[in-house]
């Protein structure tokens, strides 16, 4: 009997204390048009945060999933468009969120999943490798 009152009050300790997943306060995605080669335009490409912006500057879907999930890009597949259709983001960083323990990656990959509607899961695949052996 005292094991399922300490087991309940346990689970239901945990429901209380569980946070809330934490989320930009205004986020703005945009397509970038298509790049002319040769144009002798400037390009801006990759992420930058400064205090409390975040900006990711023509990046892939792709590019921006395997940021935050801490994957390399070849582990993630989708459909062509996350490899070709290039997005400027602007987003800006909750007051108050530390932007260590991964904090800045949780809040991008939900932004990604709740704009783009991404439905993921994981899966072990075999790749063929290549060994250095010394004799």
């Amino acid at each position: 009997m005292m094991t399922r009152t300490i087991a309940g009050f346990v689970v239901f300790g945990a429901v209380v204390w569980a946070q809330a997943p934490i989320q930009f306060d205004v986020a703005t995605i945009k397509p970038v048009e298509a790049i002319i080669a040769g144009a002798g335009q400037r390009i801006n490409f990759g992420v930058h945060v400064d205090g409390s912006q975040f900006n990711a500057s023509s990046m892939t879907v792709r590019d921006l999933l395997a940021a935050a999930n801490k994957m390399r890009i070849y582990q993630v597949e989708g459909p062509d468009w996350i490899t070709s259709d290039r997005f400027d983001m602007n987003a800006k960083i909750p007051e108050g969120v530390a932007l260590e323990n991964d904090n800045l990656m949780k809040m991008l990959d939900a932004l990604l999943v709740e704009r783009f509607a991404i439905k993921s899961h994981r899966v072990q695949k075999e790749f063929p490798v290549y060994a250095l052996v010394f004799n």
